[in-house]
């Protein structure tokens, strides 16, 4: 171009890739909110938030119907439990992101590609109880949609200023 306009171009797309990383995507950042007068059942043992304070927390459909919660990884993968996932069908499985109702009407869903159950999943003990699952298109991260952490300290008795965050059982079972 002779206006100039592509030199000017060439700096800007360099800084693309830094600026799409300095987006302060903070891997486990809570969205802080006060939210005491929430009416919501609380998992055993917790107290009641709002799920967008989580922004990576997602809902797991199946066949339309809320199946369970999973955190985001990364733009293509979602963290979720095994026993989510046993007997499922990735085709009639979908993602939904950063909405507390449970009217999915006019959320955006995404489609999931590939679910993987850990090969060592024991139903009975609920031993490693964790499964994967690879998106057909990625997530938009920002601000309001990050990974969570994953913690390189392997002794859970060291954790500090850990979150646990979902639709979990409100009773203790009998």
């Amino acid at each position: 171009m002779e206006d100039g306009r592509a030199v000017l171009l060439l700096p800007i797309a360099l800084l693309l890739p830094w600026a799409h990383s300095s987006l302060a995507l903070t891997c486990g950042q809570r969205i802080s909110g006060k939210y005491e007068n929430l009416k919501n059942s609380k998992i055993v043992g917790g107290g009641p938030a709002d799920i967008t304070e989580f922004p990576w927390q997602v809902r797991i459909f199946d066949h339309g119907k809320h199946l369970c919660g999973g955190s985001i990884l990364s733009e293509w993968w979602i963290l979720t439990a095994s026993h989510c996932l046993i007997n499922k069908n990735k085709s009639t499985l979908e993602i939904t992101h950063g909405d507390r109702s449970l009217n999915t009407r006019n959320l955006t869903k995404m489609k999931v590609d590939k679910l993987i159950v850990h090969p060592h999943f024991d139903s009975w003990h609920m031993d490693n109880d964790i499964g994967l699952l690879l998106l057909e298109s990625p997530f938009h991260l920002d601000v309001k949609r990050v990974p969570i952490c994953l913690s390189k300290v392997t002794d859970i008795r060291r954790w500090r200023n850990c979150w646990v965050s979902g639709w979990g059982i409100t009773s203790e079972l009998l």
